[in-house]
């Protein structure tokens, strides 16, 4: 019983690790800059923002009052970040099998206007998560908006 089990979970990490072995990680360029824009990559802690910054997967991007940013993210589009907004960069991969593209934003606070290509395949995602919902597009323009909680 134990071996079948040690098969059991062997077969599954292989399983595993070849699915997450076909993504490959895209990035994002900040290529506009205004007021106060700053970026978190990673574990460090807030930074300004340059333009021709790269932004990977995991990051995050904040604008102050009066402040905005334009992310181009590879093969997927340019995402405006208005004043007063924060988000992550969540996902940000292309399936090396189908070619499909994943770009899932999470917008924490505030608002983007999106400008997303069209998707080159079904299996390709374009999302824009917020607390309460979650957007998604096959190639258009739109925007989302997130109000501050006031109690």
């Amino acid at each position: 019983m134990k071996a079948l089990k040690a098969i059991f979970v062997s077969v599954f990490v292989l399983l595993f690790s070849l699915s997450s072995a076909s993504a490959e990680s895209r990035s994002g360029k900040v290529t506009t800059s205004q007021g106060t824009v700053e970026v978190k990559i990673g574990e460090t802690k807030w930074a300004p923002a340059e333009i021709g910054m790269v932004l990977k997967e995991g990051d995050m991007i904040r604008t102050q009052t009066n402040s905005s940013t334009t992310v181009e993210i590879e093969n997927a589009g340019l995402v405006e970040i208005k004043p007063n907004s924060e988000l992550e960069l969540m996902e940000l991969t292309t399936d090396k099998n189908d070619n499909s593209r994943r770009t899932i934003i999470d917008l924490s606070l505030g608002e983007v206007l999106i400008k997303a290509k069209k998707l080159n395949n079904k299996k390709s995602k374009f999302e824009v998560k917020t607390p309460t919902s979650v957007v998604g597009v096959r190639g258009t323009a739109f925007s989302v908006k997130v109000n501050a909680v006031t109690e």
